[in-house]
């Protein structure tokens, strides 16, 4: 596996100041799954079994993200706040539905293999907030989602950065 085509379509200066991200809060105020603006750690995007790690090799191709299994249809998450700069399923066939958020710290998170993207291009997420929901789609056999962060346009460890 390897990266999804991100650095093509999500280059560009952080999306979203304090300000704004205030402001987006408010107006929010209604999702269940709060914020973490206090901390640089990350949600899990879903519940479920880790079936490859970042780094693992298959078919000599590095794994830059990590693969999660779950039922097919169960909710994906924003691992943080964020804004969403692609929705689509053009970037490589092998990642199927995709869904990139852009986060206020410079991150940039994908997720991929989604059965449906419940978001827009464009839209400012919180958070917690659904993305999409797990599907088998691209190069997969089972149901699973592909989460990668990306830090200065190259691929680390989500495990790094999400909360435990």
């Amino acid at each position: 596996m390897s990266t999804p085509k991100v650095t093509s379509t999500a280059v560009g200066e952080p999306i979203a100041n304090k300000e704004k991200k205030e402001k987006l809060q408010a107006t929010t105020g209604n999702i269940k799954n709060k914020s973490l603006s206090n901390s640089n750690k990350m949600r899990m995007p879903v519940n479920g079994k880790i079936i490859s790690h970042f780094g693992d090799i298959s078919d000599g191709i590095a794994n830059d993200g990590i693969n999660i299994k779950a039922n097919k249809g169960t909710d994906v998450i924003a691992a943080a706040d964020g804004t969403v700069i692609y929705v689509g399923s053009k970037l490589d066939e092998e990642y199927g539905n995709v869904v990139i958020v852009q986060h206020d710290n410079g991150l940039i998170t994908s997720y991929a293999h989604l059965d449906k993207a419940l978001v827009k291009k464009d839209k400012k997420i919180l958070a917690g907030e659904k993305l999409g929901t797990v599907g088998q789609t691209g190069d997969v056999q089972e149901p699973q989602l592909y989460f990668e962060v990306m830090k200065d346009k190259k691929p680390v460890n989500p495990l790094k950065y999400l909360k435990k």
